[in-house]
């Protein structure tokens, strides 16, 4: 017996209102995400009616309405304004769902959820908290983006104002819950206990919980890691999860929340063959570091074809000599390229354009010869190392490496961690190229967030990717004299602008950038950063998430404030306010 039938034995019609977030901007298309959604849902209702809140691709609209009854498109839409507009027919309905885009699934049986609902006029699958639960105005309340009401109630004069205004706290608090809070052991399950709740059969899994804010997640111990994890071991199209994140937080929330950053060589030993073909790209106006690059090419796996580029035929006369004389010999081109304008960036996207198109390659690995005269030779010397022996440390490490592109095919692009020691990056690592990068991500119809403060980049420019991941680069059609010249070379360039865009390009493919660590330099990095963070901290109040409110201006918790101003106090106080949150059932 199908579901509709199953409805029809019981005397019970089902309207569902589905709600698509849509970001307004050219080149946006629905998340695959939405119609396995839709697709879940339409066997447990009659009627389905889908709102979309930005104009969309004729292909997403008609993919739409294969699944969907109506399909409405237009600006502000809300879950209100499109039951009020279905008035007349939504009074009809035994049961109204109001759901959306903000959830991904199914992947529980539904039937078991409605059927143990059955009895209740009107429930929520899940409660929503109205704020971090440390803050103690919080407070549990039905999820508006998963309710289910009587269509008599929708439309009656009681949540009139709820359709006019389409503001969810004029949604009625005496519903149910699916999934009972009580039973699990925090104050937000949501939030705090995703993996219980999937394991108990959750059927749609909240996109919230993975993009909240990481100050928020450090304060209550919540590692979203584990939720995505409980998420992929249901057995979901992880290719549509990755669609749906990427579009709904900056990288750098997504980096942090879903643990995107591996220690390299910590995992048991990983097998030696792989069938990646690799293209690695070097571009090498310093002939004399020819050899030191080679020694990292060395540590690829597989089938490896080598392209250098460097300036005149002098050098690469002297590169051809340097690979001659080494004991492992691949299949390689030494090009002498037209100009050197854009150095490195250039050389690849415009000098090594047609073998970045080459499908038969999987993997780019791209370094080159960095000698940042610029800079103190302490700091060189040290951007240099953080860059290799964090990317490219050892065979162990750059098998293991191979093995995580193998065996996900949504890591688009691994790329050392963001330069700390010497380089004033952190919080400000736009640099005056925000203007430029954003201008580039409208050229490519980019429409993934970018992130405010320190976007997630290959900072000096070396990382390994997959070739599909750097593919709409191809689509710019750059050419040399795109790029200034070498008295130009600097931040607010477009070299600059493109390093910073490397993993939201991939993003855009659907694919995730992983951070990678070298077990030594990883070490030395932690503990300059760790030093770093604790003598701020010492300064400011305890908890992140209180310390950017401080150095914001915003009013911080009664308890930061004590702690800050009378610490003692505070300590003494401390296992008081504990005994107190225990009685309120918080921890």
């Amino acid at each position: 017996m199908t579901s509709t039938d199953e409805r029809a034995a019981v005397g019970r019609s089902r309207l569902g209102v589905y709600l698509v977030q849509a970001r307004p901007a050219d080149g946006w298309r629905v998340p695959s995400h939405v119609l396995t959604a839709l697709s879940g849902l339409r066997p447990h209702l009659d009627l389905l009616v889908v709102g979309v809140t930005a104009d969309v691709t004729a292909v997403d609209r008609a993919a739409l309405g294969e699944v969907a009854d109506l399909v409405l498109v237009e600006a502000g839409l809300t879950h209100a304004s499109i039951v009020e507009s279905l008035r007349d027919r939504a009074v009809t309905y035994d049961q109204v769902l109001l759901t959306g885009s903000g959830w991904f699934g199914p992947v529980a049986d539904l039937t078991k959820v409605f059927d143990r609902m059955a009895d209740a006029p009107v429930w929520s699958l899940l409660p929503k908290a109205s704020r971090p639960s440390f803050d103690p105005a919080s407070r549990l309340g039905p999820d508006p983006d998963w309710y289910v009401m009587p269509g008599a109630l929708a439309c009656s004069e009681d949540l009139r104002g709820w359709r006019e205004s389409g503001r969810s706290e004029d949604l009625l608090d005496s519903g149910r819950y699916a999934f009972d809070p009580t039973g699990y052991p925090s104050p937000d399950p949501a939030l705090m206990n995703l993996p219980a709740l999937i394991e108990d059969g959750l059927p749609f899994v909240p996109i919230a919980s993975f993009v909240v804010d990481p100050l928020v997640a450090d304060r209550l111990a919540v590692v979203p890691a584990d939720g995505l994890a409980s998420l992929r071991a249901t057995g979901i199209a992880m290719d549509g999860v990755w669609e749906g994140l990427l579009d709904a937080a900056p990288l750098r929330v997504l980096s942090t929340n879903l643990g995107l950053t591996r220690v390299l060589g910590s995992a048991p030993q990983p097998t030696a063959a792989t069938s990646l073909r690799t293209l690695a790209l070097l571009h090498l106006y310093y002939d004399d570091l020819t050899d030191d690059l080679m020694e990292r090419v060395d540590l690829l796996p597989g089938e490896v074809h080598v392209v250098i580029t460097t300036t005149d035929e002098q050098r690469r006369a002297s590169i051809e000599g340097r690979l001659a004389a080494r004991a492992r010999q691949y299949s390689h081109e030494v090009r002498v390229i037209a100009s050197n304008r854009g150095r490195d960036i250039s050389a690849m996207l415009v000098g090594c354009a047609d073998v970045l198109g080459d499908e038969s390659y999987d993997i780019v690995v791209k370094l080159h010869g960095k000698r940042s005269l610029q800079d103190d030779v302490n700091a060189s010397a040290w951007f240099r190392r953080h860059l290799l022996d964090n990317l490219l440390p050892d065979h162990r490490a750059v098998r293991e490496l191979y093995e995580w592109f193998g065996s996900d095919p949504q890591l688009g692009i691994a790329l050392p961690p963001v330069v700390h020691m010497y380089y004033p990056t952190m919080g400000h690592a736009w640099l005056g190229n925000r203007g430029t990068a954003e201008a580039l991500a409208e050229r490519l119809r980019l429409t993934v967030p970018l992130d405010e403060d320190t976007p997630v980049a290959p900072y000096g420019s070396m990382f390994v990717a997959r070739r599909e991941a750097l593919a709409p680069w191809l689509s710019l059609g750059l050419t040399w004299d795109d790029f200034p010249d070498g008295s130009g070379y600097g931040d607010g360039t477009l070299a600059h602008a493109v390093e910073r865009m490397f993993c939201y390009v991939a993003a855009g493919t659907g694919r995730y950038p992983g951070t990678v660590l070298g077990a030594s330099t990883g070490g030395i990095e932690y503990g300059f950063l760790e030093y770093k963070l604790q003598a701020v901290g010492a300064r400011l109040p305890a908890y992140a998430v209180d310390q950017v409110a401080f150095l914001e201006g915003r009013s911080l918790s009664w308890r930061a404030v004590l702690q800050r101003r009378l610490p003692g106090v505070a300590n003494r106080l401390r296992p008081i306010y504990r005994r107190l949150r225990a009685l309120r059932g918080r921890p």
